[in-house]
């Protein structure tokens, strides 16, 4: 018997040696550079255009853009986004500032290498008041315009016009080819609606064509789930959100649950959460109107209301009217209102740290999105203050 296991012994390959020219602890066959210690799966990036971490990635330094128009009160940062290497900011009150109705509007896009590059819309339209990016990188820019009768749109980076209906371009979300926009809908399924006899409800866009979900009223944010399930915000009203076709009352007056949602693993627990803002909600400190919570909730199991359930944060400025998702646990808030003179901070669910702090005026963390291992945080000021947008690695 002893001979026979030496004999299977002796058949079994070898071992090949494990191979780690830089002594990273991370094996050539896993290793996006074997040649560089500081390129490894999960390393820390650094901001210098490499990919260190192997993610497929490589993200420019941190740094700030600035209103290429110079213009106070233009709401540059109020929307923003990234895809591709490339960051996409709007400033819906650019070309008339202090006078809505003569508020052209603006994208800027932004890659870190050359100067912005800018759109701006016709007179009245408020071009850049949404921003939404598909995952094969098609830049969605919201137009809502002003009257009452007009219709909106949505465009593409391009100009097109891919949807022209009443409100449309107010609200934009984008899951997978998935696009959805605030929109009064009807029963038709082309990419224009026809407005006459329509109400509010969400236009949700695919490569299967466009469909029409009607709703209560308005809704004030948008998210979409992985299985394809819209989720809507309502700042008002009795109802706060409505996932698919289950509603979420609000859990007391005036909170402003569902001005802004979001839909990421939040708890870091393998499943999806939606993630709710309800930047008028009192608590903080004082117990004041307008201090703001966020509520993480399970969109398979949702509570009746918002008052059976508690907040998984609060905080103080409007804390929750902004959100965007990083890795699996984390989810950063907006409170543009907290701070010196409105100054507006970034901080996340877990941690009541300011990750960042605006200037007086600045109303930081009015918008938020994540893209390319980066933070993108839009602070869009207001009467008098000049926009900006925060570039930050995550």
């Amino acid at each position: 018997m002893t001979w026979l296991l030496g004999l299977l012994a002796a058949c079994d390959p070898p071992v090949p040696p494990i191979v780690d020219h830089d002594r990273d602890g991370v094996d050539a066959a896993h290793d996006c550079d074997d040649d560089d210690a500081t390129t490894y799966p999960g390393a820390p990036e650094v901001g210098d255009r490499r990919d260190h971490d192997c993610d497929g990635l490589a993200p420019p330094p941190p740094r700030d853009l600035a209103d290429p128009t110079a213009e106070r009160g233009a709401a540059f940062g109020r929307a923003v986004a990234q895809a591709l290497g490339t960051t996409w900011v709007g400033a819906p009150r650019a070309g008339g500032a202090l006078d809505v109705a003569a508020s052209r509007g603006g994208v800027w896009a932004d890659d870190g290498r050359a100067a912005p590059r800018g759109v701006a819309g016709e007179t009245g339209a408020l071009l850049g008041a949404a921003i939404a990016v598909t995952a094969s990188g098609v830049v969605l820019v919201g137009a809502p315009g002003l009257a009452a009768d007009a219709p909106g749109e949505v465009r593409d980076s391009t100009g097109t016009v891919r949807m022209r209906a009443l409100g449309a371009g107010r609200v934009l979300a984008a899951r997978g080819e998935r696009w959805a926009t605030r929109a009064a809908v009807d029963a038709a399924s082309a990419p224009t609606l026809d407005p006459d006899g329509a109400r509010p409800g969400v236009a949700v866009v695919s490569e299967h064509g466009t469909q029409a979900w009607t709703l209560p009223r308005p809704p004030d944010a948008l998210a979409i789930l992985g299985d394809g399930t819209i989720v809507a915000g309502f700042r008002s009203g009795p109802i706060a959100i409505r996932i698919g076709t289950t509603d979420v009352l609000r859990g007391e007056d005036g909170d402003e649950a569902g001005a802004a949602l979001a839909a990421c693993d939040a708890d870091a627990d393998g499943d999806e959460d939606v993630v709710v803002g309800a930047p008028g909600s009192r608590g903080g400190t004082w117990g004041l109107p307008g201090a703001g919570a966020v509520w993480v909730l399970d969109p398979h199991a949702p509570p009746r209301s918002l008052a059976e359930h508690p907040p998984a944060a609060r905080g103080e400025g409007r804390f929750g009217a902004a959100l965007t998702c990083g890795d699996p646990g984390v989810v950063y808030a907006g409170a543009p209102m907290a701070g010196s003179l409105l100054a507006g901070i970034v901080r996340t669910l877990e941690d009541p740290s300011p990750v960042e702090v605006g200037i007086p005026g600045a109303h930081l963390g009015g918008a938020l999105a994540t893209g390319d291992d980066l933070l993108i945080i839009g602070a869009p000021g207001g009467p008098g203050v000049a926009g900006s947008v925060r570039l930050r690695l995550r």
